[in-house]
């Protein structure tokens, strides 16, 4: 027999469900992590560009010049991993037992927390 946890929701509502181990990670799951181009450095660079440029424009050091330059976009490299974190959130428990899906999801949290 598996054991049972105790989860309490956010209404405070306690209900017993059981869990048994996790299930093997899907194959496209994994090879979707795989194909996934995590450069952590390139991320930070575009994070930066991206937080600076709305620091220096609140402190209204660029003032003194005609402010013609666009806002930067948006971080590509950190939507993207949004993204991915949301269509495999469903799968962490199984992608973790997996060193190589693991590894990954590691380098995605640490993009997403940029």
């Amino acid at each position: 027999s598996q054991p049972n946890f105790t989860i309490i929701t956010m209404g405070d509502e306690n209900t017993t469900e059981e869990y048994g181990r996790p299930r093997r990670p899907n194959p496209e799951t994994v090879s979707y992590l795989r194909g996934l181009p995590l450069e952590e450095t390139l991320a930070a660079e575009q994070a930066r560009t991206y937080i600076q440029y709305f620091q220096a424009e609140k402190k209204g050091y660029d003032k003194s010049k005609e402010h013609n330059d666009d806002p930067p976009e948006y971080p590509a490299l950190v939507s993207a991993t949004h993204a991915a974190l949301s269509s495999i959130y469903k799968e962490l428990a199984s992608l973790s037992c997996e060193e190589n899906s693991s590894t990954q999801i590691e380098t995605l949290v640490r993009i997403a927390c940029r």
